[in-house]
């Protein structure tokens, strides 16, 4: 253990003095106040220089101080209640308000801490430092960053240290178990400071703050310590002497009215000169830290710019009596011997030189009227003395209650407990001291970090009548709250606060479901409240993030939100536009069934046998599956139901136009045959027609299968904003497979309808077919784009149901109604006559005598005769030969025309046999209607 002490305190000699320089060892200057005990001192009596060496000396913060530690020391001995019999001394070092020197001035204070070590191990060793070696204690230093550097030699050697000026919040840590102050840590400082701000309705301010333990650690405690109705910008941070930087940035932040500055006094003023020279003047309200506020050295020549400045101080009151004391000096500055700086001090602060100073002496000179300078000047006494003050009363006080308790019996003087114990025990004594501060009030250390009292004054720099700036009290802070603020300056702050904050930063409070627009530098200090979009989710109280496809977002409690699974929709029984198809549907069946019923009631009638009784029942079955497949479009998609749509769509209309496809083909082939004898026309029975259309219908069925094994049937989601769309796979463009076929079957039907559309009536539908195909068409045309173009995937399912249900409506109205009609309401057409007379051509022949007289009198040259009306006209002939050019009412004019070619051809054919060809093809009609009976 004494070998580590001793390495370590050699190691930090050696690198000290590299440090320093041997011209700053050689100036080294220190007071003595001799005394039974004595306590050490640290006062920055000079100013930091370059490199960390001494300056110049200081004007405010040194001299006075250090009187004021004497001035005290003076009353505690004369006090014979505190200490009797004892004398409290002390050695005074200068810092330089630099750690690095501060630490070497700290040197000699080792000696005596390190005697007292190594006495315990070997009583033999000798310190011929009388003063050294009874320092109990530190008083000092005044800046946080030269106290750490003490802290850590005084946790090392357990050394009790008060400092009356050092506010870092670091220095609060058990990291310095022996580190005591009479003023608040910097925590407290900053809550004062957000009172402040609160009370004068400041609601924005920016941070500027130098980059050490003082400065990060103040702005720490401004942010831990503010409201909700107050932001703090992003802090600005000094290093590298960016000054001019620091305030361009300033000046850019149109909000940046108010601004805090937590900084030592060197850059603090840097910074306040930047500002001068960009000629910024009433641009800020300043706002203070305890470290440069009140300052004159900080102010002096930048009253302008610092005008108005508002700043927290640690309790600002008057020393009682040192005024007096500290004049009385000036009457014979070179007389106070104790004080080995004060006649520098005296000749810098008066700008003159002293006789007997031959450091400063340039010319004889009197002694200068010191007096009457103090009497021009305001606030002479610095306002914090009184910490000086309490932190000797500290000492004094702790050592006399250790003295009561170890000295029983002994009234005067240092027994030998007190002495063994005053170096071990002292620190305990500390933490429990307690008495009456110059407000008599009860100050003590706060047990749980070694603080004074929370008390601060605020003050404000301002111009007096009289024209010269000054700092004023305006108020004080204490116990967590502001107390007698003036109300003149209170109103007039707040009023330019809302000038300056107000009228520019927006804190609106937000909703749960709404989060904050940024406005300004983005800081989060100003903002808009806005809703997140429907499709967004809240993440925090700044920011909104997509939710994923198929998700919505989900309020939390705590104002945030989530992601979650939308709501699965589809098309189903509840839809109105399901509802409209499947009326419509309902509408097809019941037409559909009545149909069926009719057709079943004259199963053998004329007209029911000539339009093809069988094909007719296929053709009304795959019109009853189109409307049926409307109730499976629109249920809720499975797999099953999915499959079973992409058959049925296809199916159906297969069906339908097998049908219609057979039907045309089989009276193509009837009516065009070389051979007007029907048995020579293969394949024309219901029976093989309803094979022809099933075999047809098998085609699409394999197609389908197919299509079905090789993409199966199943259900997707497809996802939007709000919600998750479960539809059936395969029902896109890929669609088209499954209807390519019966397209198909609508151009055959179509061409056969075309080439039998100049046979007998019964049979002749080519105008209904190509009517019924026109509008299919017409209508799937629109549908495809229609389909595939619609982003809606219910409005799809509803397209495809209408359409469906509209092909079955025209199918039903263009083939089949018409035979309903016939019937139904026109029974006297119901006959084997007129279904083979009901027929139009554009040529025919010249009627015969018998009948140009039955036309005469109509007025009229009709082409169709109707059979029963043949039949009266020519009663009389009883061969085909008495009237060669009479027109039999199913001769059609095709075969009208192959007889005068054979006519041509062969000269000997006689008239008669048109006559006879046209009652071969009666039979025909007569044994196909026949055989439709079968």
């Amino acid at each position: 253990m004494m070998r580590l002490i001793y390495h370590v305190t050699f190691v930090l000699t050696v690198m000290l003095h590299r440090s320093i320089g041997e011209e700053e060892i050689e100036r080294s200057t220190y007071l003595t106040y001799s005394g039974d005990i004595m306590l050490g001192g640290l006062f920055p009596i000079h100013k930091q220089g370059e490199d960390g060496l001494c300056g110049q000396i200081q004007d405010e913060d040194g001299i006075q101080p250090l009187e004021a530690l004497l001035f005290t020391l003076d009353q505690i001995n004369r006090n014979t209640s505190i200490l009797p019999g004892i004398k409290l001394g002390v050695i005074v070092r200068d810092t330089c308000d630099s750690p690095q020197y501060a630490a070497h001035q700290s040197l000699d204070f080792l000696q005596g801490f390190m005697y007292r070590t190594v006495k315990n191990i070997h009583p033999d060793v000798i310190c011929s430092n009388n003063s050294v070696k009874n320092i109990v204690g530190i008083i000092g230093a005044q800046t946080s960053q030269v106290s750490l550097e003490v802290a850590r030699l005084g946790r090392l050697f357990k050394v009790p240290q008060i400092s009356y000026l050092s506010t870092a919040k670091v220095l609060s840590d058990e990291e310095y178990p022996y580190f005591f102050r009479t003023v608040p840590s910097d925590i407290h400082q900053a809550r004062a400071i957000i009172e402040v701000l609160d009370v004068l309705g400041y609601s924005y301010a920016s941070v500027v703050h130098t980059e050490t333990d003082y400065g990060t650690t103040g702005y720490e405690a401004l942010v831990s310590s503010k409201r909700e109705n107050i932001c703090l910008a992003d802090p600005l941070i000094i290093q590298d002497e960016n000054y001019d930087e620091v305030i361009e940035k300033l000046l850019q932040n149109k909000l940046s009215k108010v601004v805090i500055v937590f900084a030592d006094r060197k850059p603090a003023g840097q910074l306040l000169e930047a500002a001068k020279n960009r000629n910024v003047t009433r641009n800020f309200v300043w706002i203070g830290s305890d470290a440069w506020a009140s300052r004159e050295s900080v102010v002096y020549g930048r009253e302008e710019v610092v005008e108005g400045a508002i700043a927290l101080q640690p309790l600002r009151r008057e020393l009682p009596g040192f005024s007096d004391y500290f004049n009385g000096l000036s009457n014979l500055p070179d007389k106070n011997a104790r004080n080995p700086w004060y006649s520098e001090y005296y000749s810098t602060y008066c700008n003159c030189s002293l006789i007997r100073n031959t450091k400063v002496a340039k010319k004889k000179q009197t002694i200068c009227p010191f007096k009457q300078k103090i009497n021009n000047m305001k606030n002479v006494q610095q306002q914090y003395l009184h910490f000086v003050r309490d932190a000797v009363y500290a000492f004094a006080l702790a050592l006399e209650n250790l003295r009561t308790d170890s000295c029983e019996g002994i009234s005067s003087g240092i027994c030998e407990t007190m002495r063994l114990k005053m170096y071990t025990d002292l620190k305990d004594y500390l933490t429990r001291v307690s008495f009456m501060d110059v407000d008599n009030y009860l100050f003590q250390f706060k047990s749980e970090s070694r603080d004074g009292p929370s008390r601060y004054s605020i003050i404000t720099y301002e111009r007096g009548r009289d024209g010269i700036f000054d700092w004023k009290n305006v108020g004080t802070y204490q116990a967590g709250m502001i107390r007698d603020l003036d109300e003149n300056f209170r109103r007039k702050i707040k009023e330019e606060s809302y000038k300056r904050s107000h009228v520019t930063c927006q804190r609106a409070l937000c909703k749960a479901d709404e989060i904050k627009i940024p406005e300004g530098f983005n800081d989060g200090c100003c903002w808009q409240c806005q809703k997140c979009h429907d499709f967004e989710f809240k993440y925090s109280e700044f920011g909104c993030k997509a939710c994923p496809q198929g998700m919505v977002p989900l309020m939390n409690k705590d104002g945030t939100s989530d992601c979650i699974l939308a709501p699965e929709d589809y098309l189903d029984y509840t839809n109105p536009w399901a509802l409209g198809a499947l009326a419509f549907a309902s509408t097809g069946l019941i037409m559909t069934t009545i149909t069926m019923g009719v057709l079943w009631r004259y199963w053998n009638t004329p007209v029911v046998k000539a339009c093809s009784r069988e094909l007719s029942c296929v053709l009304i079955m795959g019109t009853f599956i189109s409307f049926c497949t409307t109730f499976i479009i629109v249920t809720k998609p499975s797999d099953f139901t999915c499959g079973v749509m992409r058959f049925l769509i296809g199916f159906c209309y297969t069906l339908c136009y097998a049908a219609v496809v057979t039907k045309t083909n089989r009276i193509s082939r009837i009516f065009s045959a070389h051979s007007v004898v029907p048995k020579n026309v293969k394949c024309t029975s219901p029976a093989a027609s309803v094979v022809i259309t099933l075999a047809l219908t098998l085609v699409e069925v394999v197609v389908l299968v197919i299509w079905l094994i090789l993409e199966p049937a199943s259900t997707a989601h497809i996802s939007l904003t709000k919600k998750r769309i479960l539809v059936c796979r395969g029902v896109d463009h890929t669609f088209m497979i499954g209807l390519f076929f019966p397209f198909l079957l609508i151009i055959s039907a179509t061409m056969y309808a075309f080439k039998t559309r100049k046979c007998p009536g019964g049979f002749n539908e080519t105008r209904f077919i190509l009517f019924t195909n026109c509008i299919n068409t017409i209508h799937w045309l629109a549908f495809v784009p229609l389909y595939l173009a619609s982003t809606d995937h219910k409005i799809r399912g509803v397209i495809l149901a209408y359409s469906l249900s509209l092909s079955g409506v025209v199918q039903l109205s263009c083939l089949v109604f018409p035979k309903l009609y016939t019937v139904l309401f026109k029974p006297e057409k119901n006959t084997k006559g007129a279904v083979m007379n009901h027929n139009k051509s554009h040529s025919y022949l010249p009627p015969s005598p018998s009948q140009q007289k039955y036309f005469e009198h109509r007025n009229s040259t009709p082409a169709i005769f109707l059979n029963l009306e043949m039949k009266n006209l020519n009663e009389d002939d009883s061969s085909c030969e008495e009237n060669p050019r009479t027109r039999h009412s199913t001769w059609s004019h095709s075969h009208y025309m192959k007889y005068l070619k054979s006519l041509r051809s062969d000269k000997n054919v006689s008239r008669s046999t048109q006559t006879c060809a046209t009652q071969e093809m009666k039979v025909v009609v007569d044994n196909i209607i026949d055989r439709e009976s079968d």
